[in-house]
């Protein structure tokens, strides 16, 4: 630091020093010439005390001109004004601060005490201008009512399926922490004992990568309670989490001319979709929905989704699927209902006679291990039996078949102690829940070296 930096900062220091200490003497007289000119009616008119806890208080007010900003305060049953004290702005205290717009926190107040104050500065002439004097009294606790005080309340170790819920009081409390997916009205609840000033409480057998909030309720010995704020977190995403979401208990209500309003659950939360078409014969091409349009889709993960369809023709029959994304991306889809607008009776599901679609067929085969993993996707939750032989029409002593007989999206089977050196000829077929099948023929692989 330079020597005329030094110099400059000494008498900025010196001079916000000398303000205070002429507001001290010349206080005394000020507060008494009530009929002096110094006395400004704007200021008594745009007085504020705000954010009172039991050792602060903020006070504001507007002056007409620039002035700097200054607060004197002292306890009210003391009536000798000398002993007012001083508080300066920030802005006073690194320089001469002249504004009209005067914000000034005072600390270091007694609990449950009545204050008496002025507010006031100094324009750039030097003319003071001073208020009349007014009292604010300090709250008992931070919480005017004496209830208790959360002083921190955060969510830490956060993993796939668990978290900590960290509270701090001012006094011994129990806790009851209330907590759910953000968007399901399904909550549950967790209770700590006994009562302290801090508590870490488990919440264990979470949903991976989902949005939680919770809230808690701290109660103290004498039966206050006092509740916090909704805080949220998102649990770590599980990298091995391959399997669609369940849906199940679709419901069809509310239908109209126009619309319907289609609801339904998930085991885990997902995004809200709903695939419709009009009920016709030729809008169905390979297993998949032709001119299918979208339902408003909703990207917040919950279990519990409502989606309302609009633009309807009255007496027109229509059929639709709901479903929705998990946060590993992992699809599910319901099977295929159908209603007519304007029907007043929810009308029972279609048949499903589509055929499921496999794509994605791939083989890896290993010289080393004598194996290969066959692996492929389908459109919806099928079973499978894979078909493997040495000739290509599958009629020797070689032809093996491998079954999977639970209904998933995504595929993978092993086939073992294979032959070396050898062209192998297989085939899948892939059936949902409704019986419906398909078989991709044919897939070749060569154990090589």
């Amino acid at each position: 630091m330079t020597t005329s930096s030094t110099s400059f900062n000494f008498l900025r220091i010196f001079m916000a020093s000398m303000l205070v200490a002429v507001s001290l003497l010349v206080l005394p007289q000020l507060i008494h010439a009530q009929n002096n000119s110094t006395i400004v009616t704007s200021i008594n008119n745009s007085i504020e005390v705000t954010n009172v806890t039991k050792d602060s208080a903020i006070i504001s007010w507007r002056t007409s001109e620039p002035t700097t900003s200054l607060v004197w305060y002292r306890l009210s049953n003391n009536s000798n004004a000398i002993t007012y004290q001083v508080a300066l702005s920030a802005a006073a205290q690194r320089s001469t601060g002249y504004r009209t717009e005067h914000r000034i926190k005072v600390n270091n107040l007694q609990p449950n005490t009545q204050y008496t104050f002025t507010v006031g500065g100094v324009n750039r002439d030097g003319a003071t201008s001073i208020s009349n004097e007014r009292t604010f009294t300090t709250s008992a606790n931070n919480n005017s009512n004496g209830l208790p005080v959360i002083n921190t309340f955060t969510v830490t170790g956060v993993t796939t399926s668990k978290a900590s819920v960290n509270v701090i009081a001012n006094e011994p409390v129990t806790i009851t922490a209330t907590y759910n997916v953000r968007g399901s009205t399904s909550t549950q609840m967790v209770q700590s004992s006994p009562a302290a000033t801090s508590h870490v409480i488990p919440l264990v057998d979470l949903n991976a990568q989902t949005d939680y909030q919770v809230k808690i309720v701290a109660t103290d010995r004498s039966g206050n309670s006092v509740t916090s704020d909704t805080i949220g977190w998102t649990t770590v995403n599980n990298p091995n989490d391959t399997m669609s979401p369940v849906i199940s208990n679709v419901q069809l209500t509310n239908i109209s001319n126009s619309s319907a309003t289609i609801t339904w659950t998930t085991n885990e939360p997902t995004t809200s979709v709903v695939w419709y078409r009009e009920n016709n014969t030729n809008s169905r091409m390979f297993g998949l929905l032709n001119d299918t349009k979208t339902a408003t889709e909703s990207r917040e993960f919950t279990t519990s989704h409502k989606v309302t369809i609009s633009g309807l023709t009255e007496g027109r029959g229509y059929l639709y699927r709901v479903g929705g994304t998990d946060q590993a991306n992992n699809v599910g889809q319901s099977d295929e209902r159908s209603f007519t607008a304007g029907a007043s009776v929810n009308p029972t599901p279609t048949p499903n006679t589509s055929r499921p679609i496999i794509y994605n067929l791939s083989a890896a085969p290993s010289y080393t291990s004598r194996a290969a993993t066959i692996r492929w996707s389908t459109n919806e939750a099928t079973t499978d039996v894979i078909t493997y032989s040495t000739s290509p029409d599958f009629t020797d002593s070689t032809t093996k078949t491998v079954s999977q007989g639970r209904l998933t999206r995504s595929h993978a089977v092993s086939l073992r102690s294979l032959n070396r050196n050898t062209f192998y000829y297989f085939k899948v077929t892939s059936t949902d829940q409704d019986k419906n099948a398909t078989t991709y023929a044919t897939g070749v692989f060569y154990l090589v070296r």
